[in-house]
């Protein structure tokens, strides 16, 4: 019960990482919001959740959308007044071809989730 009453939010949690971060913090008693772009895998993995010592809250997010980012946190911070840990887990990296092959808007995207999302998470939370 290390993160009773903490309130943590981690983005990129329908799998992997993502999914045993959030998992441990609900078995930890901590309020987790879990964020992901993969509507059921978010939903899944909150059902997973269900019977967790910690309350677990789902939100679809594309966190390289910031007014949804902005709107995400509003509501969170709105409803527990504040977020005691985040975790920025979300990223992309699905291109398995050479460096000069990968087109610029594959980039624009990695850059958009994998640096801007975490930004944009990071100043929701701080104020």
């Amino acid at each position: 019960m290390r993160f009773k009453n903490k309130i943590a939010v981690v983005t990129g949690a329908a799998a992997g990482i993502g999914r045993a971060t959030a998992m441990r913090f609900a078995e930890e008693g901590a309020t987790v919001a879990i964020l992901d772009l993969n509507e059921e895998g978010i939903k899944h993995v909150a059902e997973e959740l269900s019977g967790s010592v910690g309350e677990v809250i789902p939100y679809v997010c594309d966190i390289s959308d910031e007014a949804r980012v902005n709107e995400v946190f509003s509501d969170i911070i709105s409803r527990f007044g504040r977020v005691d840990i985040l975790v920025n887990n979300a990223a992309v990296w699905k291109w398995h071809s050479p460096f000069m092959d990968i087109p610029v808007d594959v980039w624009k995207k990695f850059m958009d989730i994998n640096l801007m999302g975490t930004v944009y998470c990071t100043r929701a939370a701080l104020p």
